[in-house]
């Protein structure tokens, strides 16, 4: 657990500080950095889902919009970013 940080890890299920939750499963190495990074350029993350191409995250952006991101949980480089009406 890391009292710190942004993500605290339990053996069912990841939640972020901002109430995220992640399936079971789905949470990698890399996950928490990615968590991190986003939520260090202001995004408030809402769910995220393991996908092949990445990290599949729902998120909240400084201005309140709501957006779905995929994430390359290696780098947390944002590959796509998509306004979620």
């Amino acid at each position: 657990m890391n009292m710190g940080g942004t993500a605290i890890l339990s053996l069912s299920l990841l939640t972020t500080a901002a109430g995220a939750q992640i399936a079971p499963g789905s949470a990698a190495p890399s996950l928490g950095a990615a968590v991190e990074a986003l939520e260090g350029k202001g995004y408030t993350i809402l769910n995220i889902d393991r996908d092949d191409d990445g990290l599949e995250i729902d998120a909240l952006t400084q201005a309140g919009a709501r957006v779905e991101m995929l994430v390359d949980p290696s780098t947390t480089e944002i590959l796509r970013e998509v306004s979620d009406d």
